[in-house]
């Protein structure tokens, strides 16, 4: 049986507009950090998706040397960071906005993922600010400045769970949806991380991750199915991304405007319903509980995500970092 192989794209996650949930009922913000990764069967991929992905940017003016940062569109749907999206001009026509334009676009994005063939996971870890002791024995509340040599950062234990939750979707059997040790000589993924994130600095952890995966396993996969399972891992720039580029590399693009979405309404749900008072973002009642994944335009009409969303969904993992 000919191997079936895969394109898994992921991108990272640390703040996001729910971010401005905690500060603005003056709660304590917690540091985030999760991973979002989307994978594609190569062939569909490739014969498919990049070609619709393609028209859907022409159509919309995307230029073709032009990576598509979605926080630019989002900016678009705030009248008080409109005019600050990079895109705003070619949302202009004789300097009056066209807003039917932007929802044109994002309608027919919902369209195009909903109808798309691709799964997610998603894997999270967030910690609260403490006190710690430095090296010199002083009191510190930065993380970062302690345990160097003993505790691993935020990116590497999340990027290590996500590896399990992926190396467990691959060998899944699509037929009967049950674990199958045949897959491990069936079925393969190249990731690609984008990296070119405001403030990534996590490389060096993701690698990390990902080789000690392939030398000692996953937390429930072994060595050798990690080894015939994950074929490689790169990082790629922006200059490597549009529909000039070969490859074009649309899973990034994809992939970033769903990462900090997802990251949102995940976060959003689990501090909705906390037991802890102190995290407790609200009382649970009639609150929409999807609305990080919903575009409400001036006339009250909306374009949600959330279907598309959580109906490609395979793997989710999220709790607190002890240390």
């Amino acid at each position: 049986m000919a191997e079936t192989l895969y394109y898994t794209y992921l991108d990272e996650a640390k703040k996001t507009t729910l971010t401005k949930e905690f500060e603005r009922q003056e709660k304590v913000v917690p540091n985030f950090y999760g991973i979002t990764s989307i994978t594609f069967e190569q062939n569909y991929y490739i014969q498919t998706f990049e070609k619709l992905w393609l028209e859907f940017r022409r159509k919309h003016g995307v230029p073709d040397e032009e990576c598509m940062h979605f926080v630019e569109y989002r900016k678009l749907w705030n009248l008080a960071d409109r005019e600050k999206s990079l895109v705003y001009s070619r949302y202009c026509q004789d300097g009056i906005f066209n807003e039917e334009k932007l929802i044109a676009f994002f309608q027919e994005l919902q369209d195009l993922l909903l109808q798309a063939d691709f799964y997610l996971i998603y894997s999270d870890r967030y910690f609260y600010s403490r006190k710690y002791l430095d090296k010199e024995g002083n009191v510190t509340r930065k993380r970062s400045e302690i345990g160097k040599k003993t505790v691993y950062r935020l990116p590497y234990v999340v990027m290590k769970k996500h590896l399990d939750s992926l190396l467990k979707s691959l060998l899944i059997d699509p037929a009967s949806g049950l674990l199958s040790d045949k897959r491990i000589r069936q079925v393969s993924t190249k990731l690609r991380f984008d990296a070119d994130g405001k403030d990534f600095d996590g490389k060096v952890d993701l690698k990390m991750a990902y080789h000690h995966t392939m030398a000692t396993g996953s937390e429930r996969i072994n060595t050798k199915a990690a080894n015939e399972l994950l074929d490689e891992i790169r990082f790629i720039r922006k200059e490597e991304v549009g529909s000039y580029c070969e490859p074009s590399h649309a899973g990034l693009e994809v992939v970033d405007f769903i990462c900090s979405l997802l990251a949102s309404d995940i976060r959003y749900n689990l501090f909705l319903d906390s037991r802890d008072v102190e995290k407790q973002l609200m009382a649970h009642g009639g609150e929409n509980r999807h609305a990080y994944l919903m575009f409400e335009d001036s006339v009250g009409g909306i374009i949600d995500f959330s279907q598309v969303f959580h109906s490609k969904l395979k793997y989710i993992n999220i709790c607190e970092e002890e240390l």
